[in-house]
């Protein structure tokens, strides 16, 4: 049930957009035909219809092929094939994707020695035999011809033995490492993080640096506060029979988020054999746990800590900062949520949203100290990055360093600084001040054209690697196919820097015996993709004077702007997949494009009209025109974006996605117009006091329009008949 502002004894509506309770013509037309263009032709029904299209289609097939002369060519098979190959036959392989730092056990499958499909790995924890979207398209990132194809010196091809020449020189200059310093994202695999401490260890006064949007340095602080030491928190959902979830999208986000999805979908399938679980979501905006949930109530981003400070005092945690229910949550609902809570101890979660304040996520290590939950729905582990730090403030130094002229060699493994930086660091500004610098990545991105070395990396199918899940758990990453191009892996060329043998497989095994011995388990960790019994777990206990520090919580007044990783495209490292470009984005149904999503009543009060009630549809879409363009600006720093009006979003509260608006590093991911899409660059407004959520942001409608693409309302077939007794959700 949606408890908004409105009456919430109103029985709930399931509404497909603002149109489904339009009764003009127009609307109509669409619901009784999914072709309602061709009325000219009443007496052909659908099948013909779609038998016609086909056999036009098929018809300038024949026409397109027939405008070009193709010359004959002969197939030639393979002179000498791999022994025990039979072409044709599908084989499975373990491996794993580790991104943000994290695991993923992945099974992929592979035929003629090419890698075809990528599944799930149901042994391993984080995924269960599951995948989602963004992991699956990683196909399409192996075989992206987009991709660096070889080294590069400012643009002008060059060699690996020439890159090793040039950055070996440099550092013969600096034989302690001064001025030399690594920028990486978040580095997960044991074997690189050796690599990397190895080159610290031979040049002791060189700087290391991790760096991505997505980071854990809000959840780093928390736990620093509430157990006095860095721990990692992640939950068991299968256990939980109260899920309470505070502006926190645990199906979308996190290395995790697949494992939560199978169980959570376990605890909500009545006639089972188990009692449903009960969730109670309350968000800033529409996400895909939040519509699953019993309990669901819009709430402002700085609404959140003081719920969870009123709900700590109300179920009795010692020390609990007073603070009072926010008008926007029903008495009702705060009641029974704190009833079940206390009805349900050990067997309840509450958790917070990655991008909200340390203090709130301290807040919901108190609530869930206090039931008891840790250990059984919670699960702390000890820090599973080889080398955890907190990157924002890593940054910020190396950039100032930078800046100074104190930086003679940088070598950037990944990510993407000069596009994704916090603002008002001016890092594309400081990076010109580098006397020699390196990018190694996929494609030829914002941070590679700046640099004057671009080095190509290896895809993780055609390189050696591992990677720690979310829970610990050691795994192997193993190539299934050489590499397409040019291209080493960030391993590989550490070994190299180093002095040492490039080979990446050796170095996985070295890592390996320091945590199992022996030929056959060797053999079977890399039949079986997981080494058994290296998850961890730990019972911490919070500091019980910390809620007393905390500052009473306030809810804010104004616009509150919210900054997320895309669903499908992340920070924008996929931003040249077009199969993610083109999956519709959960619940908008938003395709090629971001925009500031708003509720239909903000909307109304800052002049803005919804696309469907544009007077001119769009030509192909049944409902809705141009959407207006507004001015958003927020600390100085103004950008214009098209709005989506999205049902169910807190009033007061604007969503951006990041991640659009790119300029290098493919042909899909460039910014164009309306009609190639390409989206927005909504980075200019992150700085470091602002990075996910802004306060006081203003927003001012222009006289411009987009178009933006949605599959919201495509297809809706026959709806007077399917859906007589209901409304369409």
């Amino acid at each position: 049930m949606d408890h908004g502002r409105e009456d919430a004894a109103r029985p709930p509506r399931f509404l497909k957009g603002t149109a489904s309770e339009q009764s003009s013509p127009e609307v109509q037309v669409w619901l009784e035909d999914e072709f309602p263009a061709r009325r000219s032709i009443p007496e052909v029904d659908r099948r013909s219809a779609l038998k016609m299209m086909g056999g036009t289609l098929a018809i300038a097939g024949l026409a397109l092929t027939g405008c070009r002369w193709q010359p004959q060519r002969k197939i030639v098979p393979y002179v000498g094939d791999r022994e025990g190959n039979l072409p044709g036959k599908r084989k499975k392989f373990a491996t794993s994707l580790v991104s943000q730092g994290y695991a993923f056990g992945i099974l992929a499958e592979q035929m003629d020695g090419r890698p075809l499909r990528l599944d799930g790995h149901p042994d391993h924890p984080a995924s269960l035999g599951s995948i989602d979207s963004a992991r699956q398209a990683e196909l399409l990132n192996l075989y992206d011809p987009d991709r660096m194809k070889f080294p590069a010196y400012r643009g002008d091809t060059s060699a690996w033995p020439e890159v090793l020449k040039s950055l070996r020189e440099a550092l013969r200059q600096s034989p302690q490492g001064e001025g030399v310093a690594f920028l990486t994202t978040t580095v997960g695999s044991p074997s690189l993080a050796a690599q990397l401490q190895a080159f610290l260890a031979k040049y002791p006064k060189a700087q290391w640096v991790q760096y991505e949007v997505a980071n854990r340095d809000n959840q780093r602080a928390a736990a620093t506060l509430a157990f006095g030491r860095d721990l990692e928190i992640s939950y068991n959902l299968k256990a939980a029979d109260i899920v309470v979830a505070v502006d926190a999208d645990l199906t979308t986000y996190g290395p995790a988020n697949v494992r939560y999805q199978r169980d959570l979908a376990a605890r909500r399938a009545p006639g089972e054999g188990v009692e449903m679980s009960r969730i109670y979501a309350l968000e800033s905006h529409p996400t895909s746990l939040g519509v699953m949930g019993d309990h669901r109530v819009r709430i402002k981003p700085s609404e959140a800590m003081p719920i969870l400070a009123a709900l700590a005092a109300k179920i009795g945690v010692p020390g609990a900062p007073a603070a009072t229910v926010p008008p926007s949550v029903d008495q009702k609902v705060f009641e029974a949520m704190a009833s079940d809570l206390l009805a349900h101890r050990g067997t309840s979660v509450v958790t917070v949203g990655d991008h909200q304040p340390a203090e709130a996520h301290v807040l919901a290590h108190a609530i869930n100290s206090f039931l008891g939950n840790f250990g059984t729905t919670v699960i702390a582990t000890a820090p599973i990055h080889p080398a955890p730090a907190f990157q924002v403030k890593g940054l910020q130094d190396l950039t100032t360093a930078m800046a100074a002229g104190q930086i003679g060699l940088l070598l950037m493994l990944g990510g993407n600084p000069v596009y994704d930086a916090p603002a008002d660091l001016k890092f594309a500004a400081a990076l010109e001040k580098v006397t020699l610098s390196a990018y190694m990545g996929s494609h030829l991105n914002e941070t590679a054209e700046a640099s004057k070395w671009q080095l190509p990396e290896s895809h993780f199918l055609e390189a050696w690697g591992d990677g720690l899940a979310f829970d610990g758990t050691y795994t192997v990453v193993q190539p299934l196919i050489e590499p397409l191009y040019d291209s080493i892996s960030k391993l590989e060329l550490l070994q190299s820097l180093n002095g040492e043998e490039r080979n990446g497989m050796k170095a996985v095994q070295a890592t390996f015996t320091q945590r199992a011995a022996g030929t056959e388990v060797w053999r079977n960790f890399l039949a079986t993709g997981i080494l058994p019994g290296t998850a961890t777990s730990e019972q911490p206990a919070v500091n019980p004077a910390i809620l007393g520090a905390l500052n009473a919580p306030k809810p804010a007044s104004g616009l509150e702007l919210v900054l997320l990783p895309d669903p499908y495209i992340g920070d924008g490292r996929n931003a040249n997949n077009n199969w993610l470009q083109e999956t519709p984005r959960p619940l908008t149904n938003l395709t090629w494009d971001n925009a500031l999503l708003m509720s239909y009543a903000t909307a109304k009060r800052l002049g803005i009209t919804p696309v469907d009630e544009k007077k001119v549809p769009i030509v192909g879409t049944p409902y809705y025109g141009k959407a207006d363009v507004v001015k958003l600006t927020v600390g100085g720093q103004s950008m214009e974006v098209p709005v989506w009006v999205n049902m169910g979003q807190a009033d007061d509260v604007l969503v951006l996605h990041l991640g659009y608006g790119r300029r290098e590093g493919g042909t899909f991911l460039t910014a164009g117009d309306e009609e190639r899409g390409g989206g927005f660059n909504a980075y200019p407004l992150r700085t470091t006091s602002g990075l996910s959520i802004a306060y006081g942001a203003q927003v001012e409608k222009t006289r411009k329009e987009y178009v933006l693409a949605s599959t919201q309302h495509h297809n809706t077939i026959d709806a007077s008949v399917a859906d007589s007794d209901r409304e369409l959700i």
